[in-house]
């Protein structure tokens, strides 16, 4: 859970409770078998993730006005972006180059103060990203211990299948850096 070689450290990472098991093996069942619309099951996907987001941040220590890490790209799928599309107003531009090759910039949905405008429906990525140690180490770049993942790739088990199911939501569609889709 490290963005880079860093000195080990120990961060006590608690055990996560049995209740989260149980919410997510229903919610895989529903999103299993129950016929609904993509954005419907993205939305209980959120929902949980909300939830889980809760109990995540009793031992990270991300917290309100802390944007560093929204410099970072923001893979998005189209279902994402319609859902944005949806529940905000905001239209998505014509898709762009690859946001990997230029230079990162904030998010398109910060303000002036360093907010998410569109919290509530936020990507998947953003809804996985925290931070163990020091948040000034985002601002920085330097390595540090983060909890989730920042390109993509789950350590978190939750994060893991649940990122497999918005694979298949979204389809054969591309994913996108969320600056190529919204200015």
């Amino acid at each position: 859970m490290t963005t880079g070689d860093s000195e080990q450290q120990e961060f006590p990472i608690p055990k996560v409770p049995d209740e989260f098991f149980v919410e997510f093996a229903a919610l895989m069942k529903q999103l299993d078998t129950v016929n609904e619309r993509a954005t419907l099951k993205l939305r209980k996907i959120y929902q949980f993730m909300d939830r889980f987001s809760e109990y995540v941040s009793t031992f990270t220590v991300c917290g309100e006005g802390c944007s560093y890490c929204c410099q970072n790209q923001v893979g998005l799928t189209d279902l994402e972006a319609k859902l944005i599309e949806e529940n905000t107003g905001r239209v998505r531009k014509q898709a762009g180059s690859s946001a990997s090759q230029r230079e990162l910039k904030p998010c398109p949905f910060l303000n002036a103060e360093g907010a998410c405008t569109i919290y509530s429906f936020r990507p998947f990525n953003c809804r996985t990203l925290f931070t163990l140690d020091d948040p000034e180490f985002c601002k920085t770049g330097e390595p540090h211990y983060i909890y989730g993942s920042s390109d993509g790739r789950y350590s978190v088990y939750f994060y893991a299948k649940l990122n497999e199911i918005l694979v298949k939501l979204n389809g054969r569609k591309p994913v996108y850096d969320i600056r190529d889709l919204f200015e």
